[in-house]
């Protein structure tokens, strides 16, 4: 069935670009993912994609039912594990991890896909991973032509490193629509990184390291990011659905001969309180962090599932009209609320930005959605001049023209 689905979809594509039209995707609002949800429509899991796609985090993180522990040994805490974890002291993880870079060629990072956080963190690294040599980030998110039946490897997006943002279509790829992956792209773009796709095709796990192996054989010197899913940066062979067992990264090491630098952000993370990891509920932090033994070496688990070389802990999330506030930073975002009387249609809408030089066909900078006039929940902003687009559920639009100084 997934496969005669994958095959519609971009049978429609074809049609589409016949017409020479991007196809688009459509920002739900709450009421139509709540009751697609009820109707079975759409999973949880899919529901929570939704809800970061107008920038409602923490809805995506309460109505996810996922849970994440399990599959990396972290299904139960003992007394024994607990005492293990506690001679591990907390470090500031954006400097351990740059720090880390200098001796790395491959640093692998993995999200989950409802948790924007963990995209925001390796924007905010980007910076000083170049400053140390990285050129290359692929990105599991992007829709890769290779990927594609022959006849439909021209839909797609070839084009994403030259113009340097996103399509808010499946053109360039599914989880690019969420604006916090969407800026993460425009920051790579802007510091000369090399975007690439590497997703795979019927053997999935082979086949995604491979496509990242030919950057290493075209450049073998090439310091190369990965932003993955899940498991699919666990180093050793662990899950027998797998074939042979072995993920993504524990192939490309063995292709590659290169020990990669994999870094787990998916297990110390916040989730609903049912399917929260009890170690996560044990640290109550204000810092992103890493833990460290009196040998310097990276707390990654309880032996033989600890697949990974490092977890990142991060805190849990406080917000500030309706955003995240490690979203917030003066230096670099600002809050902007839409005030009651610049607003002539009828509620629920949804407040989309882009940046002025951009076609609305790109990726918002961000959404929002105001569920009444008293609903005081904010855009993040950058620094620059914005298209605002103001959308009700009967299609009504109104624009107006936003300067941030």
């Amino acid at each position: 069935m997934k496969n005669l689905s994958f095959f519609f979809l971009f049978q429609c594509l074809a049609i589409l670009l016949s017409a020479q039209d991007i196809p688009t995707y459509d920002h739900k609002f709450t009421s139509h993912i709540e009751s697609e949800q009820a109707a079975g429509q759409i999973k949880a899991q899919r529901a929570a994609w939704f809800y970061t796609y107008i920038g409602d985090y923490q809805k995506a993180i309460k109505v996810y039912n996922q849970e994440a522990g399990g599959a990396w040994g972290f299904d139960t805490l003992n007394t024994n594990r607990l005492e293990f974890f506690n001679a591990f002291s907390a470090v500031n993880a954006e400097e351990y991890i740059i720090k880390r870079a200098e001796k790395e060629q491959l640093i692998i990072f993995n999200e989950a896909h409802h948790v924007p956080q963990h995209r925001f963190f390796l924007k905010q690294l980007l910076p000083a991973l170049k400053d140390k040599g990285f050129t290359y980030l692929g990105l599991e998110a992007f829709t890769n032509c290779k990927a594609l039946p022959p006849n439909l490897q021209n839909y797609c997006d070839p084009e994403f490193n030259e113009r340097g943002y996103p399509l808010n279509s499946p053109l360039t790829g599914t989880y690019t629509r969420e604006p916090q992956m969407a800026q993460l792209i425009r920051e790579a773009h802007r510091l000369g990184i090399r975007l690439f796709a590497y997703e795979g095709k019927k053997d999935r796990e082979r086949n995604q390291a491979e496509n990242i192996y030919e950057i290493l054989k075209a450049d073998p010197d090439a310091k190369i990011i990965i932003l993955c899913g899940y498991s699919h940066l666990k180093e050793i062979p662990q899950n027998s659905r797998i074939g042979g067992g072995k993920f993504m990264a524990c192939r490309l090491k063995e292709m590659s001969g290169i020990d990669p630098l994999t870094i787990n952000q998916v297990v110390l993370t916040e989730a609903a309180p049912k399917y929260e990891v009890a170690l996560y509920q044990n640290i109550n932090l204000p810092n992103t962090s890493v833990f460290l033994n009196k040998e310097n070496i990276p707390f990654s688990g309880w032996a033989p599932t600890n697949a990974c070389d490092v977890l990142v802990y991060h805190p849990r999330t406080s917000y500030t009209y309706g955003k995240p506030n490690w979203l917030i930073n003066e230096a670099e975002n600002s809050l902007f609320v839409l005030q009651e009387k610049d607003i002539q249609l009828s509620y629920p809408v949804l407040v989309k930005a882009w940046k002025k030089e951009e076609p609305k066909t790109a990726v918002p900078i961000d959404v929002v959605e105001k569920l009444s006039a008293l609903d005081k929940k904010a855009l993040v902003l950058p620094k620059g001049e914005f298209l605002i687009e103001i959308e009700s559920m009967d299609g009504q639009k109104q624009a107006m023209e936003l300067l941030i100084k």
